[in-house]
Order: C-alpha cells, then sequence, then structure tokens
C-alpha cells in the first residue's frame, strides 16, 4: 500500500517535473510569445466576427458619428491586429533566429525590436491602403479584381524572387544598442520583402466580405508557401483564381 504522504510527493513530484519541462520547453524555443501574440489576434477577430458578423474587420472607412481621426484609429488598430493574425506564422523563423544570435539575457529584447521593425512595414502599408479605399469606395466586384491580381502575382519573377527573399539572413551583433539597431532593421527588411511577396493576397483579404474565413484560408496557403517552397506556386495561383471565380459567382447571385 502507498501512503496519502508518499501519494502527494509523487503528485508534488510529476508536477514539478512538467513544469520543470515546460519551462525548458519554453527556454528553447523564445519565439514561444510570438505565436501567443498571434493566437490573441485570432480570438479577438474571431470575438469581433461573431459581434458583427456583415461587417469586416478592416472594413472602408464611412462616416459616422464618431470624429474621422477615432475612425482611422480604429480602422488601423484593426488592421493591426489582421497582420498579427496573419502575418506572425510567417515570421517565425527570422524570429527564432533574432533570438538566438542575441545573447541569452536580452533574447526577448531582440525579438521585440524585430518584431517592432516588422510591423512598422506593415502597419505603414495598411494605412497607405486604408487611404486609398477611404476615396475609391469599393464593391463586390472589387475583391474579385483583388483576387485575380493575386492569382496573376503568384506566377511572376516578382513574387518568387520575393519570396526568396523571406529567408534570407544577415548578421545580428548580439550586445549594445548596435545590437538593437540591427534586430530593427532586420524586422524592417523582413516585414518589407514579405510584404512585397504577400501584398496581392493581403489585399484580397482586405476586400472580402466574409473575412475571417477568407483570413484562415489566406493564412493557411501563405504558411504553405513560406515552409514549403517550391519553384512555381501554381497551387497558390489556381486556389486565388478559385476564389476569384466564386466570388463572381455571389456578385452575380
Amino acid at each position: 500500500m502507498i501512503s496519502s504522504s508518499e501519494a502527494r510527493g509523487e503528485s508534488s513530484a510529476g508536477g514539478n517535473g512538467f513544469g520543470l519541462s515546460l519551462r525548458n520547453g519554453l527556454a528553447r524555443h523564445p519565439e514561444w510569445w510570438t505565436l501567443a501574440v498571434c493566437l490573441a489576434a485570432w480570438v479577438l477577430l474571431a470575438v469581433h466576427d461573431s459581434w458583427e458578423p456583415s461587417t469586416a474587420f478592416c472594413g472602408t472607412l464611412h462616416s459616422t458619428d464618431t470624429s474621422v481621426g477615432l475612425e482611422w484609429a480604429t480602422k488601423l488598430t484593426g488592421w493591426s491586429v489582421m497582420i498579427a493574425a496573419m502575418m506572425l506564422p510567417l515570421a517565425v523563423a527570422p524570429v527564432r533566429r533574432t533570438a538566438h544570435a542575441s545573447l541569452w539575457r536580452r533574447r526577448h529584447r531582440a525579438i521585440a525590436g524585430f518584431l517592432l521593425g516588422y510591423g512598422a512595414i506593415w502597419i505603414i502599408a495598411g494605412g497607405a491602403a486604408l487611404a486609398g479605399l477611404a476615396i475609391w469606395h469599393p464593391d463586390r466586384w472589387t475583391a474579385v479584381a483583388g483576387f485575380t491580381v493575386a492569382s496573376v502575382w503568384e506566377l511572376t519573377p516578382l513574387k518568387r524572387r520575393a519570396l526568396s527573399l523571406c529567408h534570407r539572413t544577415v548578421p545580428l551583433r548580439p550586445l549594445g544598442w548596435y545590437a538593437d539597431i540591427d534586430c530593427l532593421r532586420y524586422g524592417m527588411g523582413q516585414g518589407r520583402n514579405c510584404l512585397t511577396s504577400c501584398w496581392a493576397i493581403m489585399l484580397g483579404a482586405l476586400l472580402a466580405a466574409n473575412h475571417l474565413p477568407v483570413m484562415a484560408g489566406l493564412t493557411a496557403l501563405c504558411v504553405a508557401q513560406r515552409h514549403w517552397p517550391r519553384r512555381r506556386q501554381r497551387i497558390e495561383a489556381t486556389a486565388l483564381a478559385a476564389a476569384a471565380v466564386c466570388l463572381a459567382a455571389v456578385a452575380l447571385a
């Protein structure tokens, strides 16, 4: 027979073992909180979609009773959440590279610098896109055109070059303010390459009416493309063309 004190001791040892394994796992993968931010963004988008199922989280600006500045801030925040949900899974490898190139005690600081630069590029691009959509009010056929452009873009040499540059690495200094600058510049470079590669897909996501399902599908497409690169992106181009056909059918209905 096992006494109650021995049972409690074994249970405590098992709990401590699990906690130690968890800490070791998080230490070996400092990019874990980047994925946690991504998951939180998806939860926020899902909750918002359940509140307003007919309204895109990052839709175009409309005249309301609120001030224009507040509405711009709301839309830009929505775009930022959308970028965190869709683009952070693509940045896991360079985030891990940034952490491993830094000193142990400043790994998370290095990751934060990388994400700051990476996000800044996308936020600037999002502000420009929202400004354009505020002037040119899109309709259902605009989304069809967006996905058609995205399908064609997948087959261009510029797309293939941009996708290759997304796997590029640069030397990072491990210590001091120069290291912070290096991480920031590396993040901006990765953001620029990612924007060049994925701008058409993100434009389609921005214009789509059924926002959350479209975003989930496009994110899966981008992740597969980034982590299993091929010489030609025929599968992605076909999928985007099929999405354009579906949207055209909905527009005609």
